[in-house]
């Protein structure tokens, strides 16, 4: 086991639910403190604690607040680790005329995680950030920049509560602002929604002032 560097990337993102008990679940933030190094991968020594590994490690050792006072055997305290797992990329099948029973797959093996720099709008949602660096723009490239969507462009500029710590990859083009508006059928959905509150919200005042009426006669 060793620890990691401050060259290393420390902020975590798991991209799979793990132990949905202990919150190592899909988008949970974590603090990587050591890595575990599978003795199978060769490892190039450049200097005295720099090395390059040619392969991902047997596993990664993962710290939050969520696993203050977890103790597990062998493992730091309050920490956990997640091991390497095998993803498959690309499974084709052959013509049946050249070999029916043959696949060509391609996998990688990695760990089920990712660096902390960077969240899809998504992934930010419910999140409170001291600073951001965000992407206003859609998802189609090319000659003209797509521009971004209502929605993203609201989950976006509403993670940071201050102004001054909000940064933008690239200008915002004015017409992609200003004429970003809400689309018609969500909302016609926030008004049926409305609607169905407020005569839910009727129906239990009624209720209860029948209710209130009979007890005030018994």
């Amino acid at each position: 086991m060793e620890t990691l560097g401050h060259s290393y990337v420390e902020g975590i993102i798991v991209n799979e639910n793990k132990y949905l008990g202990l919150k190592v679940a899909n988008g949970s933030e974590f603090t990587a403190v050591g890595i575990v190094l599978d003795p199978n991968v060769q490892e190039h020594v450049i200097d005295d604690g720099l090395s390059i590994l040619f392969g991902p490690p047997a596993g990664i050792l993962l710290q939050s607040e969520a696993l203050r006072g977890v103790r597990i055997p062998h493992l730091p305290p309050d920490s956990i680790m997640l091991g390497t797992e095998l993803v498959p990329l690309l499974k084709q099948k052959h013509g049946k005329h050249i070999c029916p029973a043959f696949e060509l797959g391609v996998s990688r093996r990695g760990l089920p995680c990712v660096p902390g720099f960077v969240l899809t709008d998504y992934k930010s949602q419910s999140r409170t950030m001291e600073r951001v660096l965000l992407g206003l723009y859609g998802r189609r490239g090319g000659e003209e920049v797509d521009k971004c969507e209502i929605i993203s462009m609201y989950v976006q500029l509403s993670r940071c509560q201050k102004k001054a710590m909000t940064r933008l990859l690239q200008p915002l083009r004015p017409k992609d602002f200003l004429e970003s508006r809400m689309y018609p059928d969500l909302i016609a959905g926030i008004e049926s929604l409305q609607k169905v509150a407020d005569c839910t919200a009727d129906a239990f005042a009624a209720r209860h002032a029948v209710e209130s009426r009979i007890q005030k006669i018994l």
